[in-house]
């Protein structure tokens, strides 16, 4: 960790503690002593980093800096694994570290903290009423305590969690998952920009409760080693760090939470691999998240989150050392498991949500049961069996298959094929260039909008409702098989456009070709087009409803009826014309009981 404040004169003060664990004391000095420092310095810059021998070595090793400087000093402070602490300075501040909280307290000028995985508060001083503060969490929570009298322009972003502010900012939800806020405080003097990819911000105007550090650490003493955690070996740290090895997992960070009686651990790990393009990523995972996005990378980047739950820290403790990620890397193939107990008690829980990031061509398949699937931004084939959660599929170039049980479907700008088999839950398909479209389900909703392709929609009960892009090919073809529920499609030239459905509403808008249209109860409405090409046919049958035509007058003879049959208690309306061309138009309409009706345009 690294803590910095003003110092009370033009001094620079610094004070180091060098800490070692091992499994005796005589170890741990050993260890402290190998540990120097390293001290490159000028009259305009004083450098400082811990080094030693076998420097990528630093296992059971940790320094921490307390250090005191004088106003106008421009800090460039960074750390791999530990927080960062400021208070009361002004002037040019960069404080970055990989793993571990950033904190700022009545701080200001040009200051930018960043954090990969931690949490950043910044607490603004009153007086503040210029520079340009930058905060930025990659996965944690980003604060800002804003005084009373606070001059500053805010803007704040994020990619994927909540907004809350106490001051009049305007928050806005640009997407599903992306948050974005800014507003102008007083005259707007200072700006500061809040961004984090994964996580929360929240701006108040409550001031920090512990504004100054409450102790310094002690001083170091050359080759004098830290014992008192000597002869602890099996602390929980050092537990954790030997199962992320196991994995190949590097060890990010550990949270404790307790909420009434029962305790939660979570864990945060992360795992790079080499993954040339044109590989396949293989995940296999229980209960949790998965998120996989390409990128224009060579690797395989994980981060992993692992939660677990039970009645008692040792019980959460325990059941945490059995849980893992294990990667199995292969020819061109890379596999993810995500790995736990057989068999847990009732009163433990555990999930593990996966973040991957790929190379753009991947190909992916996914095998899961509980939690929600993300696929984003691939060019490759997606395969993906679920049983519980939400799926999202979204800038996708490749075919795609699906079996799903319980869950909401999403798919948007998906080119290729496209094969879905779900029993519960709602379909949408937004702006896709699909070549073939197959869904099968049992319950729900089917909404597809503004796609191209043929569709094959089959559903026991449930809405469906097509609506096709205006640069549809001609000659396409829409199938929809199912018993209740209405079905509405728009636009679309067919050579095929098949429905047939035990009860509902059967509606085709602006459409043009071929129609064979089949209902036992119910109402069937078909509003032509005014493009009616050389040869077609409309032919709707209904046991029980109603039949509503609308169409140019040029489809039908000029000694076309101009009102329906009565046949019994229904009505039939029938014509068949020639074309100059050589082609034909018939229309047959049926209702073996209700009414049938014809409006030539």
């Amino acid at each position: 960790n690294i803590t910095l404040r003003a110092s009370k004169d033009d001094t620079c003060d610094v004070k180091a503690v060098i800490r070692a664990e091992a499994k005796t004391a005589d170890k741990a000095k050993d260890m402290v002593e190998q540990v120097g420092m390293n001290i490159d310095s000028s009259d305009k810059r004083y450098y400082l980093k811990p080094v030693k021998a076998g420097d990528d070595k630093w296992n059971n090793l940790s320094v921490n800096f307390t250090i005191a400087v004088p106003t106008g000093v421009r800090p460039d402070i960074k750390t791999n694994l530990g927080s960062i602490e400021i208070y009361g300075l002004k002037g040019h501040i960069k404080a970055l570290t990989n793993l571990g909280s950033v904190k700022a307290v009545n701080t200001t000028g040009n200051v930018n903290l960043a954090t990969d995985l931690g949490k950043i508060k910044f607490t603004a001083p009153k007086d503040m009423t210029a520079g340009n503060v930058v905060l930025y969490s990659k996965m944690g929570d980003v604060d800002l305590i804003a005084p009373e009298g606070l001059s500053a322009t805010i803007q704040a972003e994020t990619k994927m969690g909540s907004i809350t502010s106490d001051l009049p900012l305007n928050i806005n939800k640009t997407d599903m998952f992306k948050r974005k806020a800014e507003g102008t405080l007083g005259s707007g003097g200072a700006s500061i920009h809040l961004t984090t990819d994964m996580g929360s911000i929240k701006i108040s105007n409550k001031p920090p409760k512990s504004p100054e550090p409450k102790n310094d650490p002690e001083p170091m003493i050359p080759g004098d080693a830290i014992r008192n955690n000597a002869d602890k070996l099996d602390t929980q740290l050092i537990q954790l760090e030997a199962t992320a090895k196991k994995t190949g997992a590097s060890l990010y960070f550990i949270k404790h939470e307790q909420e009434g009686e029962r305790f939660l651990l979570k864990r945060f790990e992360t795992m790079t691999t080499p993954l040339s393009p044109g590989s396949v990523l293989d995940i296999k995972s229980k209960d949790g998240n998965v998120t996989v996005q390409g990128s224009d990378t060579d690797q395989c980047s994980v981060t992993s989150t692992f939660a677990i739950e039970t009645p008692s820290m040792d019980q959460t403790k325990d059941l945490s050392k059995k849980i893992s990620l294990e990667t199995t890397p292969g020819n061109k193939k890379l596999t993810l498991k995500t790995v736990g107990p057989l068999r847990t008690p009732s009163n433990h829980t555990y999930y593990v949500n996966l973040n991957v990031t790929v190379p753009r061509n991947t190909t992916v398949t996914l095998h899961k049961e509980d939690g929600d699937i993300r696929i984003s931004n691939l060019e490759g084939q997606i395969q993906i069996n679920s049983e519980d959660g939400n799926v999202t599929c979204e800038n996708v170039t490749g075919d795609t298959r699906l079996t799903s049980e319980d869950g909401d479907i999403t798919y948007k700008n998906i080119t290729g094929n496209a094969r879905i088999t779900s029993e519960d839950g709602n379909v949408s398909i937004k702006a896709s260039h699909l070549t073939q479209l197959n869904v099968k389900k049992e319950d729900g909703n089917i909404h597809c909008d503004e796609i191209s392709g043929d569709c094959d929609v089959s559903i026991e009960d449930g809405n469906v409702t097509v609506s096709f892009a205006e640069d549809m090919a001609t000659n396409g073809t829409c199938i929809v098989r199912g018993e209740d529920g209405n079905v509405k499609i728009t636009g679309g030239k067919f050579a095929k456009c098949q429905v047939n459905r035990d009860s509902g509403k059967i509606d085709c808008d602006n459409v043009s070709g071929t129609f064979d249209l089949k209902l036992q109860e119910g109402q069937a409405v078909v509003n032509y087009a005014n493009d009616v090409p050389e040869s077609c046919s409309v032919n709707v049958r209904l046991e029980e409803g109603s039949i509503n035509l609308s169409a140019p007058g040029r489809m039908f003879p000029a000694d076309a009826p101009s009102a329906a049959k009565k046949r019994g208690e229904g009505a039939e309306w029938k014509t068949t014309a020639s074309t100059p061309g050589g082609g034909t138009r018939t229309v047959t309409l049926r209702v073996d009981e209700g009414s049938v009706k014809v409006e030539k345009r």
